[in-house]
């Protein structure tokens, strides 16, 4: 009965170190399979990452396309308004080209017709009433040429 005992025993023992073996094992195993996904986890939130990185790098180059065609937009609309009022002072300049030319036109002087109505002398010229207008035509030119010329260069 002893020795049944001691089998039995033995037995027993046998089967709580089978038990304790595959314990160790399920959890070697399962130690295993919690690695993986941490590894997979790690994985999925670096592609993740990368994933927003990439949209982000998209949208980076999408707002610098807008900023360079805002950018030409730009330009084109400061030359097409630059050139409507170079096109303006041209017309304000033609408008008064008329009124010197009929102020100039009533002087005397300026409706002579033959040389001995003209101003003789560089005095009499210089006092003559048609003077006035032709410096106001000129000095007008002038203003209107520096100031589409500094419009231009801008």
């Amino acid at each position: 009965a002893a020795t049944e005992e001691a089998t039995a025993e033995a037995t027993a023992t046998e089967e709580m170190t089978a038990e304790a073996t595959a314990t160790e094992e399920a959890t070697a195993e399962a130690a295993a399979t919690e690695e993986a996904t941490a590894e997979a986890t790690a994985t999925e939130e670096m592609t993740a990452e990368a994933t927003a990185t990439e949209e982000a790098t998209a949208e980076a180059a999408a707002t610098e396309e807008a900023t360079a065609e805002a950018t030409a937009t730009e330009e084109m609309t400061a030359e097409a308004t630059a050139t409507e009022e170079a096109t303006a002072e041209a017309a304000m300049t033609e408008e008064a080209t008329p009124a010197a030319d009929v102020s100039a036109d009533a002087t005397p002087e300026a409706g002579a017709e033959n040389p001995e109505e003209l101003p003789a002398t560089g005095l009499d010229l210089a006092s003559g009433g048609g003077t006035l207008p032709i410096v106001a035509m000129v000095l007008g030119m002038l203003a209107a040429g520096g100031f589409v010329t500094r419009r231009r260069s801008k």
